[in-house]
C-alpha cells in the first residue's frame, strides 16, 4: 500500500525542467541519469527527506542501483 502525500499545484521554475503532470493528472519526475519520465512516487525514486522539491532523488532506483555497483570498481582503479 502507497501513501498518497498532497501534490502541489504549482511546479516551481527551477523544477520545471525535472517535473511534469501526464495526461491523467499525474505528477511526473525525469531521471537526471537516464532522462526517462517516471511517477513521482517513492516506488521508483528515493526519498530525500524533504531536502528537494517533493522530497525525492534526482535519480531513480535503477540508476541508484548501477551507480552503487560503480562506486567499488571506481575506488580500486583510484587507489592502484
Amino acid at each position: 500500500m502507497t501513501t498518497t502525500a498532497t501534490l502541489p499545484t504549482v511546479i516551481p521554475p527551477r523544477s520545471r525542467q525535472s517535473v511534469r503532470w501526464d495526461e491523467d493528472g499525474e505528477l511526473e519526475k525525469r531521471c537526471a541519469r537516464c532522462g526517462e519520465w517516471w511517477p513521482a512516487t517513492r516506488e521508483f525514486f528515493t526519498g530525500q527527506g524533504g531536502r528537494t522539491f517533493l522530497g525525492l532523488h534526482s535519480y531513480c532506483h535503477a540508476c541508484m542501483v548501477e551507480r552503487a555497483a560503480e562506486r567499488p570498481r571506481l575506488r580500486r582503479k583510484v587507489r592502484a
